[in-house]
Order: structure tokens, then sequence, then C-alpha cells
């Protein structure tokens, strides 16, 4: 059996980290029958999280940027990497580690990382005109290279790296120059799941939009589509995540913003919408598209980054022009989506295939297999 380490920088509760994705992995890895995993906790105690919050803050004068910067500043990678050291000692019997954040590995250990984007990735977003001056004025380029360096050695000492998507790897082939055999795509699982029936929270047909990102979504666009579209169809406009201040320039009639809601209400919105709408410019993988499938909801999104490689043109969605900023031309979409039955009854009859590739079942398979196999290449090469 392989004796496997899970290390991850937490946050309180650890449901409430990286959107809930390390922790929905982890209990999807103590389910495989073929592995004993071993917790290895790297949160720093609280007194230590203050202190390089405060120890970034004395040396940025300017709240935007360390806000951001404060939780992966060098002097706390430095001491989150000292606790990973110290957990180490305490686990003997390892055959390797699964890391969630850009953690150096120890030597004679095969240390394994799941990412969805790299510190190059990030640049590439930021050079998307529709993002850069939102996006740039929270870190400075010092601060990115930095994180940059370090993030290399990370993947270079790698054994094997897991992304989220192809669009993932991809990027961090190019710019790290990983070899591809060390590079591995095994998706992520939807963190909701599919329901059977459910009652309806809105009492009319509605587009459904979820995502906390404004800009980086395309929410704007989306309102501004929907107000062109509302002249002749007669369907509401369901928004989950923003708060109704952020969106009041857009927003017109039929538009719903209710702000951030608990899981299991987006689960029943997502159970009763007639499309998804989310055209972002910029995603690294997208699990809300994930969701939407799962609950048998046709997807429209843009033709950029890793949506294609969810959403497939005509067959269980539609995708925006990569560089589009145009209400009409998304507007005509949406109305396409809406008058295309066949599709939306062949989303609906594919929502269980949906389910079960999307399962964080399936991504820990994938994972514990590819570790087993070169656990087994290396013992073979020993010989």
């Amino acid at each position: 059996m392989l004796h496997l380490g899970f290390a991850c920088n937490w946050t309180e509760p650890r449901s409430n980290t990286w959107s809930g994705i390390p922790h929905a992995l982890y209990q999807a890895l103590l389910r495989q029958v073929e592995i004993h995993l071993v917790d290895i906790d790297v949160l720093l105690p609280r007194w230590q999280q203050l202190y390089y919050t405060l120890r970034s803050l004395s040396k940025h004068p300017y709240a935007a940027y360390w806000q951001n910067e404060a939780p992966h500043s060098p002097a706390r990678h430095r001491a989150i990497q000292g606790r990973f050291r110290q957990e180490m000692q305490s686990c003997s019997g390892l055959d390797a580690v699964l890391c969630i954040s850009d953690i150096e590995p120890t030597p004679r250990l095969s240390q394994y990382l799941y990412f969805d984007l790299s510190i190059p990735g990030f640049r590439e977003m930021l050079r998307v005109p529709e993002l850069a001056r939102v996006e740039r004025v929270h870190y400075r380029d010092s601060y990115l290279q930095a994180r940059e360096m370090q993030q290399k050695r990370v993947y270079e000492a790698a054994r094997g790296l897991f992304a989220v998507s192809r669009f993932a790897a991809e990027g961090a082939s190019r710019a790290y120059d990983i070899p591809h055999e060390r590079l591995h795509v095994v998706g992520a699982g939807a963190t909701a799941t599919a329901l059977e029936s459910s009652e309806r929270l809105h009492p009319k047909e509605y587009l459904l939009v979820v995502g906390k990102d404004v800009e980086r979504k395309a929410i704007p666009l989306v309102l501004q589509a929907y107000a062109r579209l509302r002249e002749k169809a007669d369907v509401d406009m369901v928004v989950i995540g923003p708060e109704l201040h952020e969106l009041s320039s857009w927003v017109s009639e039929g538009v719903h913003v209710l702000g951030a809601q608990p899981k299991d209400v987006v689960q029943r919105y997502f159970h009763h919408a007639r499309l998804f709408v989310l055209p972002s410019y910029f995603e690294a993988y997208g699990l809300v598209f994930a969701e939407a499938l799962v609950h048998g909801v046709p997807v429209v999104a843009r033709n950029c980054c890793a949506m294609p490689e969810i959403i497939r043109e005509a067959d269980n969605g539609y995708l925006l022009s990569e560089h589009s900023t145009q209400p009409d031309e998304l507007a005509a979409l949406i109305s396409k989506s809406l008058a295309d039955t066949e599709m939306v009854e062949r989303v609906r009859a594919q929502r269980v295939a949906a389910a079960q590739y999307y399962s964080w079942d399936r991504v820990a398979h994938d994972i514990v297999q590819r570790i087993v196999r070169n656990a087994q290449d290396d013992e073979a090469r020993r010989l």
C-alpha cells in the first residue's frame, strides 16, 4: 500500500481553502483504498500569520499591495517551508507527498504538486486588456519576479505536476521548460452535486451567473447583453456572488442580484436555470462550468484559456469569441443557446456522465494511479 502525505497550507475552516478544492480532494483521497493518507498540516499558528501580515504591511504603504502580497510573502513562505520540514520529521515511512502549495521538496522523497495557475500564467492574465488596469495595481513586478523564481525551483524539483487543465499544464511547461512526461492533466471535481428535484427559488425562467470577480468574469458585459436580450426574450437573470452596489451601473429590469449565497442555495439555482452565462476573460479552469453541466444546464463561456476544454461548441454550450467585448454579440449567442432545444435536451441527458467525470473521486483515482505507476517505475530502475 502506498503511504501518501498530503501537505496544504490550510485556512480555517479547511473547507474555505482555495474554494474548497484541497478539502474536497483530501476527502476523495481518503476514499481511495490503494493508499494510506497522512495529513501534513502546514498551517501557521495564528500569531505567526498575524506577524507576517504586519511585517508585510510595514514594507508596503499601499494597502492594495500588502493585502494581496502578504499571504505569499517570501518571509511567510520560509516560515511555511520550516513548518513543512518540522511536520515531515514526524511522518516516517512516506512513499510520496502531494502538495497543494508551492512547497520546496525534501531530499529522497518523491514530491508532487496539484496546481491551477502558475505565476507566468498570472502574468499572462495581466496582458488581457480588460483585466490589466484592474489586476496590475494589486501586485508589484518585483514581487511577481520573486514568486516566479521560487515557484520555478518547486516545479523543477517535483517528481510530477498535476494540473487542473491542459491550459494550465501547457503554460507551466512553456514557462519553466517542464518535460511533458512530468505533467499530468487530471482536472478537478465539481464542488456541488446534482439534485434530482428541489423547490424553485425563483418564480420565472432565468439565466444564471455565479462568480465573485466582477471584472475577470465579465459580469458587466453579461448584464449589458441581457439588457438587449430582454427586449426579445421573457427571461430573468439571477446573479450570485457580487453585491448589488458592485453592479448598480449595469443592472436593468429583470436582473436579480443575490450576493453571496450558501452552497445548497447555489445548487438549487443551478438546478432550475435555463442557461449558465459566464464569458470570463481568463479562467485557468472554471469549476462553475463543470457544476452547470453536472446540473444539466448548458453554458455560454468564452473561447479562450481552459474554457474550450469543458465547453464544446454546440454540444453542451456556446463560446463567445476570445476578444469580444460586444454586448450584441453575446446577446445573440445567448438567444442562439436558448433556441437550441436539441442541445438543451442533450446536456440534460448527459448530466449523469458529467457528474461521474467531474467528480473528486475520479480526480483522486487518477492522481493515485499516476503516483503508484511512478513508484513502480522508480523501483524497477533501482533493481
